[in-house]
């Protein structure tokens, strides 16, 4: 096995298929399928299954897919060490980054690491904290930023912050209260707009619904942040979203919160990575960079939360 057969066998695993993995690569189909079979041949056995819709990987394919990316991780790490000794900062980075981090957090992070270490390829990937956890346990991930993530060997988490949860409702909602503030009860009483269960903000509410013996009236069921905001700005319910999550809306009045209080629902962020691996001379500045502008948005009340010190 040579590390070009493993690249495009990851390629292909990626792209689900043979036709796209080689455009990606900018290679003939033919020369990427040989070098896949050659590959297939040398371990005896197969690494993917034909389907309707392109590939799929078999248990073989997927127990080398994680061992591939793991090794292609750790050969980052060695070019990064060689670097590192005539301390020239860097390498690759590959953060991930919750959908309502970054909204707040993106353009700050990439600005002072563009300024700092040019040289330093970040890669920011945005998705749900579950995603997230995946693809850092399975090595695609140099670091990445959690909900409440649960305890894993191997995984070591520092606290960041913590953020109140807010009921958003449409300007003009009828029946709704004046005030700063929400009770469990009003908020389970309304017509919601959530993520579907499974998705970590919901998980949250729905403990803090079933702490107070209630239960939510939830009507759609949307896993898209920008599109969840759009229906409550356009009147079709209301949602519950860190105040971060929403500060573009509130700033054009297009929405209205209110902190959910009796009780108080909130989240711990963390800031997680796998302590098993030898770090990254660039992972660690681009952490540390992170870590300062979590603090300074924080303390400067662009990031409604509490640092956790």
């Amino acid at each position: 096995m040579d590390l070009r057969q493993l690249r495009y066998f990851l390629l292909v695993a990626e792209a689900g298929g043979f036709t796209r993995a080689a455009e990606r690569a900018h290679v003939a189909q033919p020369a990427l399928s040989s070098h896949v079979a050659r590959l297939e041949d040398e371990l005896g056995v197969r690494l993917f299954a034909r389907t309707s819709k392109g590939v799929e990987l078999t248990p073989a394919g997927k127990a080398l897919s994680e061992h591939g990316h793991e090794l292609f991780r750790s050969v980052e790490l060695a070019k990064d060490a060689a670097r590192h000794a005539g301390e020239d900062v860097q390498g690759n980075v590959a953060l991930g980054l919750p959908c309502t981090i970054s909204m707040v957090l993106t353009l700050p992070l990439v600005t002072q690491v563009r300024r700092n270490w040019p040289r330093v390829a970040l890669r920011l990937v945005e998705a749900h904290s579950g995603w997230l956890l995946e693809w850092l346990l399975d090595g695609r991930l140099d670091a990445a930023v959690l909900f409440d993530a649960p305890a894993r060997k191997g995984l070591k988490t520092v606290p960041l912050l913590d953020e109140d949860l807010f009921l958003v409702s449409p300007i003009r909602a009828a029946g709704e209260r004046d005030g700063d503030t929400a009770t469990m009860d009003e908020v389970a009483s309304l017509p919601l707009l959530l993520p579907a269960r499974g998705h970590g903000l919901r998980t949250v509410i729905e403990r803090a619904a079933q702490a107070a013996d209630l239960q939510l009236n939830v009507e759609v069921e949307i896993d898209a942040l920008a599109n969840i905001k759009k229906a409550v700005a356009a009147g079709l319910g209301h949602t519950i979203l860190s105040h971060a999550a929403i500060a573009g809306e509130l700033q054009r009045q297009e929405v209205r919160v209110r902190r959910i209080v009796d009780p108080v629902v909130m989240r711990t962020a963390v800031l997680a990575f796998r302590n098993e691996r030898a770090p990254s001379f660039a992972r660690d500045k681009v952490l540390e960079a992170m870590r300062l502008q979590v603090t300074e948005l924080v303390q400067s009340g662009s990031w409604p939360a509490r640092l956790h010190v």
